[in-house]
């Protein structure tokens, strides 16, 4: 019972430190474009707006180091 406990641990600690790895060559970014698009719609509307950004929009973009 105590070997089976311990092996769940090892093996949950192992899965989620492969899971925090980032091999895939991109990263997350402000999405600027999206964002203005979003307020100069919010500036031309016939109410009153505004925007407060709790999560702002992001894009993924590749990297240009290599591995």
């Amino acid at each position: 019972m105590k070997k089976t406990k311990i092996l769940i641990v090892f093996a949950s600690l192992m899965f989620t430190g492969c899971a925090a790895t980032n091999n895939s060559g991109y990263r997350w970014v402000k999405d600027s474009e999206k964002i203005d698009q979003v307020e100069r719609m919010s500036m031309t509307s016939p109410y009153a707006v505004k925007t407060i950004w709790v999560n702002p929009p992001r894009k993924k973009v590749k990297t240009d180091e290599e591995k």
